[in-house]
């Protein structure tokens, strides 16, 4: 599957940017990594990301096929970074409703990376719409995009399994949670107990990420002996 790689977000500026940074911009960290975790989850041809302003005639002539400044008719996935929210200045669910789009997934029970969406576009490639927060676009990208994958192209992959340290603590209530995880030496990984969606930092040295099962109800406790699924990342 070929995929193209789209950030939006006004205040964002190529990653490049010298100092000092105008008031109110902030330079782009996660568009330049978004495409070797696209890889990794089986994504082929992901160039260097484009960028869509935050206006909705720009948003329409890129979901629509052949317009836009970003060529993204190339590829067979549309991956966009930002504008998934609900705020009055998301505006990526109106344009999909404008452009004939049909969303298939809107939103997962997951922390972070909850706000994530997939839709069918007019012209029948298909779009996956990330969280403009770096931590949960990269999430998002490395758990459905690879499940997205799977899914276009009939691959069958045997989920890798582990036990991991604390996991009973790190289980929470009404939603699963994405981790980054370290191995410990033996066998082993320890999870972060928290992560700052706003950057990257909770991922050095985590070569992977855990998803927790949901705590807190009698069908879905995340218990100390359980396994957890471990995705490599990058």
């Amino acid at each position: 599957m070929r995929a193209t790689l789209v950030t939006t977000g006004d205040e964002v500026l190529p990653a490049d940017t010298p100092s000092p940074l105008p008031p109110g911009r902030i330079r782009d960290t996660v568009g330049p990594l978004l495409g070797g975790v696209l890889a990794r989850a089986g994504f082929v041809g992901v160039g260097p990301p484009g960028h869509c302003a935050d206006t909705p005639d720009a948003l329409d002539a890129l979901l629509d096929a052949g317009s836009g400044s970003v060529d993204a008719t190339t590829g067979d996935v549309v991956v966009l970074v930002g504008a998934t929210g609900r705020g009055v200045a998301d505006l990526l669910r109106p344009a999909l409703a404008r452009t004939g789009a049909r969303i298939v997934l809107d939103g997962v029970r997951v922390r972070p990376g909850g706000s994530q969406l997939v839709a069918v576009l007019a012209d029948g490639r298909i779009l996956l719409g990330l969280p403009g927060n770096p931590l949960a676009a990269v999430s998002a990208a490395a758990t459905t995009g690879r499940a997205l994958v799977d899914a276009l192209t009939g691959r069958q992959r045997t989920p890798v399994s582990r036990r991991v340290h604390g996991l009973a603590d790190l289980a929470t209530p009404g939603r699963s949670r994405i981790l980054p995880a370290r191995p410990d030496g033996a066998g082993g990984w320890h999870l972060a107990d928290r992560v700052r969606t706003a950057h990257l930092a909770d991922l050095a040295g985590a070569p992977a990420l855990a998803v927790v099962p949901e705590g807190g109800g009698p069908d879905a406790d995340a218990g100390a002996d359980d396994l957890v699924e471990i995705i490599d990342w990058i």
